[in-house]
């Protein structure tokens, strides 16, 4: 059974599992650039948990994918910054697109006005997803840029899939 909830920091082992799980190629996906594995673990244990809000998607006890919404510019609070990662074997099952949903929920009910990212060029899935979502995308050949508007947004926009049960839960 699939559920989506809020991470805390004693979830920080599972975060640095799920994310240690990435591939080299979906961690440059991820992050931009090249994650080694302490490059892995000093993300993991140096968190924001104060502008962070991380929620993760569990199979059973397994993670398998996880959305961090950073508030990044301390001087626009209506902005989140987005990231996602899902594991390879998941992904086409809906899980990115469900994360997102639950994200945009979140920004949603704390007044923030959009969501944004960067991704690489060549992360198709990603830029779908926000596609799918209303987003806008904006390419200087290497990275994109992307905003998604949050007031604008339906789920429905997302499928079926970020619609499922399995509702939030807050831990701790």
């Amino acid at each position: 059974m699939r559920v989506i909830r809020r991470l805390v920091p004693g979830d920080v082992p599972l975060l640095l599992e799920h994310m240690l799980g990435l591939g080299q190629s979906d961690r440059r996906l991820r992050f931009c650039a090249a994650a080694s594995d302490s490059v892995i673990r000093r993300y993991c244990t140096s968190i924001d948990w104060g502008r962070s809000l991380l929620l993760g998607c569990f199979e059973g006890r397994w993670l398998v994918g996880v959305v961090h919404l950073l508030s990044g510019d301390l001087g626009r609070p209506e902005l989140l910054e987005l990231a996602i990662s899902v594991e390879r074997a998941q992904r086409g099952r809906g899980i990115g697109a469900a994360l997102l949903a639950r994200a945009m929920v979140a920004a949603r009910s704390r007044g923030v006005a959009a969501l944004r990212f960067v991704c690489l060029a060549e992360d198709e899935a990603m830029q779908r997803l926000a596609l799918r979502a209303g987003g806008r995308l904006v390419t200087d050949g290497e990275h994109v840029d992307g905003t998604i508007a949050v007031w604008d947004w339906e789920a429905s926009r997302l499928g079926p899939e970020s619609l499922s049960p399995g509702a939030e839960r807050r831990a701790g």
